[in-house]
C-alpha cells in the first residue's frame, strides 16, 4: 500500500470541480455555506471470493456515519489530501449497556482508539 499513488487508480490529485456546491453566503468570503453536498462516490478496483479492493472519494467536508466491519480486516490508504479519522474498538470484556428487544443488536460500550487527521 505504501507505494500506491492517485495515478496508479485512474485519478487526479486535484479536482477542478471540489468546491461546486458552495457559495458565498455573504459579502465576507470567509462565511462560505454549502448549498448542497457532493455525492461520495465508490470505485470497485478488484473483487474476488477472498477480497474487495475499492475507493471511496470523499468531497470537501464529506461525512460519513459510525460503522463497523463485522468479520472484516480494513486495510486504508489515503492517496491525496487529508480526513479526520476517529476509530473505536470494542471495550472488553463485553458491557451490555441495554437489550433493545429481539431482533436487535446488544447495546455495548466502545472506546475511541484513534482520533487524528491524516494527510497524503
Amino acid at each position: 500500500l505504501d507505494t500506491v499513488s492517485p495515478t496508479d487508480v485512474g485519478l487526479k490529485e486535484e479536482n477542478a470541480d471540489d468546491d461546486r456546491g458552495y457559495g458565498l453566503s455573504t459579502i465576507n468570503p470567509f462565511n462560505r455555506v454549502a448549498r448542497w453536498a457532493q455525492p461520495i462516490t465508490y470505485l470497485d478496483i478488484h473483487e474476488c471470493e477472498s477480497f474487495t479492493m475499492c475507493i471511496f472519494c470523499f468531497p470537501t467536508s464529506a461525512v460519513i456515519p459510525l460503522h463497523d466491519h463485522p468479520g472484516m480486516a480494513v486495510f486504508s490508504k489515503l492517496l491525496y489530501g487529508s480526513l479526520h479519522v476517529k476509530a473505536y474498538d470494542w471495550v472488553e470484556p463485553p458491557q451490555i449497556v441495554r437489550n433493545i428487544g429481539p431482533g436487535h443488536s446488544q447495546v455495548r460500550l466502545a472506546k475511541l482508539v484513534v482520533d487524528k487527521v491524516l494527510t497524503a
